[in-house]
C-alpha cells in the first residue's frame, strides 16, 4: 500500500506523455480562427473534436468519481466497477488508499477507452441536506484536499486526466444553475478553495467550472476566479471545462472569461460566437489561442495526438474483487457499540439460535447515489445471503422488510419477467417510426430503460413510439401493482384487459431530473398465483424527447409488499422472537442524489417508526445504517450498536458480513458531523434566498460551527470506534520557525504521537490534530483540523507516528494575502473533534 509520505512526494503529471510546448504552439499557429473556435466546445456529449490536419484525435471523457461509467448511462451492457461512494471512502482518512483508488479507476478508464475522468468532486458538505454530499469527501477542507490530491495522483500516474469539480461553491443542488454566492475572501480562500488549490499544485489536468455565480458572475465566465486566481496566482496550465450546459446563461462571458471548453457539443453557435467576438474586435484572438493551446496540451498529455486508446474486455477484472471488498469494509464506521448482557454486540462472537434480519435495506440496499456518478456494476451483493452463509446452517434466519424505504415500487426481479420473443429473462423493446417501420428490436436485461439524445445510447432517428413487452409470472394471489416511472404518455395493456391510457407525469428540460427522481404512476390489477400475464406498454415519443434523455422504468408490488399497514407490527413481533436482530435502514438513491437536496434529515418513509419498534422489542439489535449523509436517529438511546456503512458499492453485502463477524474492522472515522437535531446544524437549509446563498457562517462550518455554538453533535466529525482500544501515551513537537503559509509545501511543525493498541486484535486508528484559534482572531473557529495520519498496530503493540502540520493550515488569509498569526497556539491530539487525548503548546511561528 502507498504510504502517506510517498503520496506527498508524487506529482500528478508523472504519468502523462511528454509535452513539447514549442510544437503545440506551432500547431495552434497552423489552425484558422474557425478551427480554434471549433476546439472550444465538444464534438458530442463526451468527446472533444478531432482535427486530423494537426493529428488530433477526439479526447474522450467519462463521468465518475466512484466508477468509470463510459459513454452510455443505465445500459446493462456497459459494465463498470462500482466502488463505495466518495464520502464513505473518505471515512478511511487514508491518502495511500486513495492513491490506489485513483490507480484502479485509471485501469478502468483504459479498459473503456477513456482519456479523462470527470472527478473527483471536492465541494464541501456545507449543509447535511446537500443532495450531492455523497460524492464529495467531507465538511473539512484539509481532509478533502489531501484525499482528493491522492486520488488525482493515483489516476494521472497512469496517464488518465482528472477533472476536479465543481469550481467553486456549487455545494447544494436547489437552483444550482442560477444561484449567486456571497462569501468573504478569507472564508473562500481558507475553506472552499483549498481542495482546488492543492489538486492544481499537484498537477490536476483539468478543472470543471460550476453552474453557479459568484459576485454576480457565472463561474464559467468569472474572469477574476478563472484568470486571476486559477491561471494567474496558482499557475494552472490545464484546461477549464464547463459543467454540462453551464454556459447557457452567458456564452460571451464564458469565451472571454477564462473558460477553455464548453460542454457538451456540438454547439456551432458557441464556436461561431467566438469567431464573431474576435472579428468584431470585442475580443483579442490571443484569448482564443490560449484556450486552444491548453486544449492541445491536455490532448498531448493523454496521447491525443496518437491512435485512440486500445480498449480492454467488456467485463471488469475479477481480480479487483478483494480490493473492493476491503475498501467497502474500511469505509464503514462503528458509531456505537455498548455492552448488552455483559458483552458488546460487535463483532458477533457467539452464534445465536435465531436471528431476525429486518428492514428495507437488507435485500434492496442502496449501493450508490443517483445522478451522473451512477454506473452499472457487473454484480451487486445484498447483505442477506452472505450473512446467512456466515451464520451457518445451525442458526435459524428469519426475515421481514417491515416497511419500504423508497417511494417507488421495487424494480422487477428479472426472474419474474420474460421476453415474449425468445423466452429469456427480461424485456422485449421495439421502436417504431411514423410509417410503422421497426427501428428498434432488442432484448433488454433491465427494468429501467434510458435513451439519450446524443452519443452512446441514442435513440434511432424517426422513432415515434416505443413498445415494451414482457410476461409477468404471478407468484401470489391478490391485488398487485404495476408501476411505470419516468415521464410522458403511455398506454398499458395487461393480458386481455382493455388498454389503460396514462400520463406518467411531466418532464423537465432534458429530463435529467426525471432520470434521477422519476414520476411514477400505478396500475393496480388482481391476479392469481401461477398465472402468467402478458404486458404491453406503449410510450409515445414527442419532439421534446429528442433533447436530453427519455427514461421509462417498471416496478411491481405483490400483495405481500411491505407498505401494508400491518407490516411493521409483523416485523416487530419477529424481532421479539429472535436472539439477535440485524436492522437494516437507510437512504435511497433518490435521497442521495444529484439534482435534488434532501427535504429533511429524517430517514425516508416509516423507517424511524420501524427502528423504534424493533429496538423496544429487542435490545440485542445491531442497527446498520445504509446511508452516506447524516440522518436523525430519534431511537439512538435505545440502540446498543450502530454501524454507518455508506453506500458500499458492488461488494457491499459481502464486506458488511466480514465486518459484522470481525473478519474485518469497521475502521472508518466520520468525514462529516451528525447533528442530534436539525436546528443544531451550523447551516441547514440548502435553499437559496431570493436566488442567493449567503455564506454568513464564514469559517464556522461543520464541526467548527458546532464548537463555536457550544453544541455537541450526535456523532462528531472524526468519530469512529473500530474494534481496537487505543491509549495515547505521549506527544512531542518539532517546530519550524518562519514557515510561510503562502507556500503549500512549507511544514510549520512535525508532531510525533506515540499510541498503543490495547485490544486483543490488530486495529487501525486515525490520529487527528486540531489547532486552537490564534489569540484575537474573532473570525476563526475555536479550532481547526491541521493534520492527521493513519496508524496500524497489532494486539498490544505500541507505534509512533510523525504527523506534519503545514504552515498553510496554521496561517490565515488577510488583506495582504497569506500570513502567519503571531503568538503561540494550542494543539490537541484527538480521536475526534470532541475527543482530545493529548495537548501540546506550539510556540510562535509568525
Amino acid at each position: 500500500m502507498t504510504d502517506q509520505s510517498t503520496v506527498s512526494s508524487m506529482h500528478a503529471t508523472a504519468g502523462f506523455r511528454p509535452v513539447d510546448e514549442a510544437a503545440l504552439q506551432a500547431k495552434v499557429g497552423e489552425l484558422s480562427l474557425a478551427q480554434k473556435a471549433q476546439l472550444l466546445t465538444g464534438a458530442d456529449n463526451w468527446a472533444l473534436p478531432a482535427i486530423p490536419a494537426i493529428g488530433l484525435r477526439p479526447v474522450v471523457m467519462s463521468d465518475g468519481p466512484n466508477g468509470v461509467r463510459g459513454l452510455s448511462w443505465r445500459d446493462e451492457t456497459n459494465v463498470s466497477l462500482l466502488l463505495p461512494n466518495v464520502a464513505a471512502m473518505a471515512a478511511t482518512w487514508d491518502e495511500g488508499l486513495f492513491a490506489e483508488i485513483g490507480s484502479l479507476l485509471a485501469d478502468e478508464a483504459h479498459r473503456k477507452g477513456i482519456d479523462l475522468l470527470l472527478g473527483p468532486g471536492v465541494n464541501l458538505h456545507r449543509t447535511p441536506l446537500g443532495g450531492r454530499n455523497f460524492e464529495y469527501f467531507s465538511e473539512d477542507p484539509l481532509l478533502t484536499a489531501r484525499l482528493a490530491t491522492a486520488y488525482v495522483i493515483g489516476l494521472q500516474e497512469k496517464g488518465i486526466a482528472a477533472c476536479v469539480k465543481h469550481y467553486v461553491l456549487n455545494e447544494t443542488e436547489e437552483e444550482r444553475k442560477t444561484y449567486n454566492v456571497d462569501i468573504d475572501e478569507r472564508t473562500m480562500r481558507e475553506a472552499q478553495l483549498l481542495p482546488f488549490e492543492l489538486t492544481v499544485k499537484a498537477g490536476a489536468a483539468t478543472l470543471m467550472a460550476s453552474y453557479n455565480k459568484l459576485d454576480g458572475e457565472p463561474m464559467t465566465g468569472n474572469s477574476h476566479m478563472n484568470f486571476g486566481v486559477l491561471k494567474g496566482e496558482w499557475g494552472f496550465d490545464g484546461a477549464l471545462i464547463s459543467d454540462w450546459h453551464a454556459t447557457w446563461a452567458d456564452k460571451p462571458a464564458a469565451i472571454a472569461g477564462g473558460l477553455d471548453i464548453s460542454m457538451p457539443g456540438p454547439d456551432p453557435d458557441y464556436s461561431a460566437l467566438a469567431v464573431d467576438l474576435v472579428t468584431s474586435g470585442r475580443l483579442a484572438e490571443s484569448v482564443i489561442d490560449e484556450s486552444a493551446l491548453r486544449i492541445l496540451r491536455l490532448a498531448a498529455r493523454v496521447g491525443g495526438f496518437g491512435p485512440a486508446r486500445d480498449t480492454g474486455p467488456d467485463q471488469p477484472p475479477l481480480e479487483a474483487q478483494p480490493f473492493l471488498n476491503d475498501l467497502a469494509a474500511r469505509s464503514m464506521t462503528l458509531l456505537k457499540n455498548e455492552r448488552v448482557g455483559g458483552a458488546a454486540l460487535l463483532p458477533i462472537a457467539t452464534a445465536p439460535k435465531r436471528v431476525a434480519i429486518i428492514g428495507p435495506m437488507a435485500n434492496r440496499p442502496t449501493y450508490q447515489g443517483g445522478g451522473s456518478a451512477c454506473v452499472t456494476p457487473p454484480y451487486v451483493i445484498a447483505p442477506v445471503k452472505p450473512i446467512r452463509a456466515a451464520f451457518g446452517d445451525d442458526v435459524e434466519i428469519v426475515y421481514a422488510e417491515g416497511t419500504p424505504a423508497s417511494r417507488l415500487l421495487p424494480e422487477f426481479d428479472l426472474a419474474e419477467i420474460s421476453d415474449p420473443t425468445d423466452g429469456s429473462a427480461g424485456l422485449r423493446v421495439n421502436g417504431f417510426g411514423a410509417d410503422g417501420a421497426d427501428l428498434i428490436d432488442e432484448h433488454r436485461d433491465a427494468s429501467v430503460l434510458l435513451w439519450s439524445a446524443a452519443s452512446a445510447g441514442a435513440m434511432p432517428a424517426g422513432v415515434t413510439r416505443i413498445v415494451v413487452r414482457f410476461r409477468l409470472k404471478i407468484s401470489e394471489t391478490g391485488e398487485h401493482r404495476l408501476a411505470l416511472t419516468g415521464c410522458g404518455e403511455v398506454s398499458v395493456r395487461l393480458g386481455a384487459r382493455p388498454p389503460v391510457e396514462l400520463d406518467i407525469g411531466p418532464g423537465t428540460p432534458g429530463n435529467f431530473e426525471i432520470v434521477v427522481h422519476p414520476n411514477q404512476v400505478i396500475v393496480p390489477f388482481v391476479a392469481s398465483a401461477g398465472e402468467t400475464l402478458e404486458v404491453e406498454v406503449t410510450r409515445l415519443v414527442k419532439p421534446e424527447d429528442w433533447v436530453g434523455f427519455l427514461p421509462l422504468g417498471f416496478g411491481h408490488a405483490k400483495p405481500s409488499y411491505s407498505d401494508r399497514p400491518d407490516a411493521i407490527g409483523e416485523a416487530v413481533a419477529l424481532a421479539k422472537s429472535a436472539d439477535l436482530v440485524l436492522l437494516f435502514i437507510g437512504n435511497t438513491d433518490e435521497d442521495e442524489a444529484e439534482g435534488y437536496d434532501r427535504p429533511s434529515l429524517s430517514l425516508p418513509g416509516r423507517q424511524d417508526e420501524l427502528a423504534a419498534g424493533v429496538l423496544a422489542a429487542n435490545p440485542e439489535t445491531i442497527v446498520i445504517l445504509n446511508a452516506s449523509s447524516p440522518v436523525l436517529m430519534p431511537w439512538i438511546d435505545a440502540a446498543s450498536a450502530v454501524i454507518w456503512t455508506g453506500l458500499g458499492g458492488q461488494e457491499y453485502g459481502s464486506a458488511l458480513a466480514d465486518v459484522l463477524f470481525g473478519v474485518k474492522e469497521p475502521a472508518g472515522r466520520l468525514p462529516t458531523s451528525f447533528p442530534a437535531k436539525p436546528e443544531d446544524a451550523p447551516v441547514l437549509s440548502p435553499s437559496p434566498r431570493n436566488g442567493r446563498h449567503n455564506y454568513s457562517e464564514g469559517l464556522r462550518l461543520g464541526y467548527r460551527g458546532y464548537a463555536a455554538a457550544g453544541t455537541r453533535p450526535l456523532f462528531a466529525f472524526g468519530h469512529g470506534l473500530g474494534y481496537g482500544r487505543w491509549t495515547y501515551e505521549a506527544a512531542d513537537i518539532a517546530v519550524h520557525p518562519g514557515a510561510d503559509p503562502a507556500d503549500l509545501d512549507a511544514v510549520a511543525a512535525i508532531v510525533t504521537v506515540t499510541l498503543r493498541n490495547d485490544a486483543d486484535r490488530a486495529s487501525r486508528e486515525v490520529v487527528q490534530i486540531y489547532a486552537e484559534a490564534a489569540d484575537g482572531d474573532g473570525e476563526a473557529a475555536p479550532f481547526t483540523l491541521v493534520g492527521f495520519a493513519v496508524a496500524t498496530a497489532g494486539a498490544g503493540e505500541t507505534v509512533s507516528l510523525a504527523v506534519p502540520v503545514l504552515a498553510r493550515s496554521l496561517g490565515r488569509y488577510g488583506r495582504g494575502g497569506w500570513e502567519m498569526p503571531t503568538g503561540g497556539r494550542v494543539l490537541k491530539i484527538a480521536r475526534s473533534a470532541v475527543d482530545p487525548q493529548l495537548t501540546l503548546e506550539l510556540s510562535a511561528l509568525g
